[in-house]
């Protein structure tokens, strides 16, 4: 991992100074005005959205609206008496990533990923909530140049995204935005570590043959020892044991708020630039154990008197197969708002898609019954099977805003 240095707090009266650099955040108040839009209007359009949408609610019930105030907060105009203080100081101060450059290009088929890491403050819990604010003024792409950022509450800042050469017909866009989900998996309660496939059960053990009877010769013939009826049967095979269930897979890294601030767009078409967003799929469950196979039946022996053979060995049954844990569910995500001038909205093409849930695991199968013919070969019968594991739910995808009058409407495309 690069080492960034850390950088203070601008002033008031200053801006971000130019580079790349780390730096906290003490306050959401200090938050507001260094990463939240100076528009006031702006952030009153931004309120209203913030509770009404599908994914807004989806994330109530999971008991984030608690997050999403002091998001609204710095972000929106919601009001600083709405945070809840205790879940505030879990997560001050904000950890932020800046990236500030006058003139900074993307060139062709080149992927710039902006995302920040806890690596850069060591200590740091792997899941917390980190933010980067990148302010280009001019900001130079061409064809296929991506733009990503992974599960960060992301602020992008541009006077000015101008395309450059050529443009690949084969493809609907030039430039791409792309706003993803973590790549850790989401907190959970239940789901905290990775899925783990079941163990298989263990065989069961062969019954014990039968011991041979022996006879003493004489004038008279062989001389049977005594034995019981049981002395010619051979023993029961013990059971194999079931295979444990795999564990449930884990929910898919978040999509995090992206507030993209476009104030000029030069040299696109129609469509030409694409803000995609999607959050992590959910992870894949463990695979349930194969059940163990039951021990075959002990041989029986010939009764020297009747020449008839005793009872054989009944084999054990085979374990139960282990269930597949349930696959994870995909990620939820945040907003994504886009200001920019109403002239430059025809060049946008979105996409958000529903972030996709983990696949389920795979049965166990169950274990073969022993053997209880040794003098006829037949199929092996098995135990049953487990049950595969539940794929994990989709969840809706990043809901996208236009707020175009943030700026003086632009005259051309």
């Amino acid at each position: 991992m690069q080492r960034i240095e850390p950088c203070d707090l601008p002033d008031s009266s200053e801006g971000w100074p130019y580079g790349t650099f780390i730096t906290e955040i003490p306050t959401f108040q200090q938050a507001r005005e260094l990463l939240g839009p100076s528009n006031y209007e702006i952030r009153n359009q931004k309120s209203k959205y913030y509770f009404d949408i599908l994914p807004s609610k989806a994330r109530n019930r999971l008991r984030l609206s608690k997050h999403d105030q002091a998001e609204e907060y710095m972000f929106a105009n919601g009001a600083i008496e709405n945070i809840d203080p205790a879940g505030a100081k879990r997560h001050l101060p904000l950890h932020v990533k800046v990236i500030k450059y006058k003139t900074f290009k993307i060139d062709r088929g080149t992927v710039l990923d902006v995302t920040s890491s806890v690596d850069y403050w060591p200590g740091l819990d792997a899941k917390e909530e980190l933010y980067t604010y990148v302010y280009i003024e001019k900001l130079i792409v061409e064809a296929e140049a991506k733009l990503i950022v992974h599960g960060n509450v992301f602020v992008l800042n541009c006077d000015e995204i101008v395309f450059e050469g050529e443009s690949d017909e084969s493809k609907s866009w030039d430039f791409e935005i792309r706003i993803l989900g973590t790549h850790h998996p989401a907190y959970g309660r239940i789901r905290n570590f990775r899925a783990i496939n079941g163990k298989n059960g263990l065989n069961g053990l062969k019954g014990s043959d039968a011991s041979e009877i022996k006879s003493t010769p004489s004038i008279f013939g062989p001389i049977i020892e005594e034995c019981s009826e049981s002395d010619l049967n051979g023993e029961n095979g013990t059971d194999g044991s079931e295979g444990e269930h795999g564990t449930h897979g884990q929910n898919g890294g978040m999509s995090m708020l992206a507030d993209l601030r476009i104030r000029k767009l030069s040299n696109f078409g129609k469509g030409r630039l694409r803000i995609f967003g999607q959050a992590s799929a959910g992870y894949t469950g463990g695979n349930g154990g194969d059940g163990g196979n039951g021990g075959n039946g002990g041989k029986p022996v010939v009764n020297p008197k009747t020449k008839e053979y005793g009872a054989q060995g009944k084999g054990g049954n085979g374990g139960v197969g282990g269930n597949g844990g349930h696959g994870g569910n995909g990620g939820l995500s945040s907003n994504i708002f886009i200001e920019i001038p109403k002239g430059y909205v025809e060049c946008l093409e979105l996409d958000s898609q529903d972030s996709k849930g983990g696949k389920g695991g795979e049965k166990g199968e169950g274990g073969l019954h022993g053997a209880s013919d040794f003098l006829e070969k037949s199929i092996q019968e098995r135990a049953n099977s487990g049950k595969p594991g539940r794929n994990g739910r989709s969840r809706p995808g990043p809901a996208i805003m236009i707020l175009s009058n943030a700026f003086e409407p632009a005259t051309s495309v």
